[in-house]
């Protein structure tokens, strides 16, 4: 079986060539791999150069952003492999991670296989007859907040999953470097960004009800547990070490070190709480789907 692997980029030329080369060294050789550099402004193109004489390799160069999900179909248009596999651009894979997750499809019944999680995300591949025409969802754009998507990566698992595929998960064999913002403005806008995204939660439910209702916890037939929303902003989701006020991508806010800082992971816990589920009533509205 061939794989392509899509890797959607955007002003990140200083990961992007790690990234590159730990997948054209890996261990697995029957693959494609295609960049597609999102209307970058940095130095990406020039980066890009470097590996344009490959033949594993394709890049496409847009002149208008997309984001990534539009950058990711419009890989998908082009690519050739019977299995499609999602790698982000900050990614560093160990030599074994392709041969890793291409060997349960030898399973005719496996649909996906992720090496990230529940939700899928990046390191995850898809069999390309169980995605059918249609890739991503482009309608899980968070908007009005931001041209980027959200859950259309969950809504692709649920639709694998409802033609009567398997999902199997497979080790982590790769490094995710997030950028941690530096700045408490931009601190402010990540924490933003992450919130907003839950606009669109009310958009999975109605897609998919039986599968989100289990995915998301929601009890009564409208309400997250409330508990669950508190775990995802103190890092509680994850383990009790990983206590503190925290994105689930890693992005840190406040460690638990006195009482001090456990009122304010507490207070703001509370907060996020509180916030979120006035993005999903507003999400609600938009949708046509009660969900908070």
């Amino acid at each position: 079986m061939k794989a392509s692997i899509i890797t959607a980029t955007h002003n990140r030329a200083d990961f992007l060539e790690k990234c590159i080369n730990a997948i054209l060294a890996q261990s697995f050789k029957s693959f494609e791999l295609i960049i597609v550099n999102d209307c970058s402004t940095d130095n990406t193109r020039e980066a890009l150069q470097k590996f344009s004489k490959s033949k594993k390799v394709k890049i496409i160069n847009l002149e208008k952003n997309l984001g990534p999900v539009g950058a990711r179909n419009k890989a998908f248009e082009i690519s050739r492999g019977e299995i499609i596999i999602v790698m982000d651009d900050d990614c560093v894979a160990e030599k074994k991670w392709l041969s890793a997750i291409m060997q349960p499809f030898k399973n005719k019944k496996i649909g996906m296989v992720t090496a990230y999680g529940e939700g899928a995300g990046t390191s995850t591949a898809y069999l390309r007859k169980a995605i059918g025409k249609k890739f991503f969802d482009e309608c899980f754009k968070v908007e009005p907040f931001s041209s980027f998507s959200f859950r259309e990566d969950t809504d692709l698992t649920f639709r694998i999953l409802e033609k009567g595929f398997l999902k199997v998960e497979v080790p982590h064999l790769f490094a995710h470097y997030h950028r941690q913002p530096q700045t408490l403005l931009k601190k402010v806008k990540y924490a933003w960004s992450r919130l907003s995204n839950h606009v669109v939660d009310p958009l999975l439910f109605k897609k998919h009800p039986a599968m989100t209702a289990k995915f998301l916890n929601i009890k009564f037939g409208f309400l997250r547990n409330p508990l669950d929303d508190f775990k995802t902003a103190t890092g509680l989701w994850f383990s009790k070490e990983n206590y503190g006020l925290r994105s689930p991508q890693g992005v840190k806010f406040i460690d638990n070190k006195t009482v001090l800082h456990e009122i304010a992971i507490i207070s703001t816990g509370v907060i996020y709480v509180l916030l979120v589920k006035a993005i999903r009533l507003y999400g609600s509205i938009i949708h046509e789907k009660f969900m908070v």
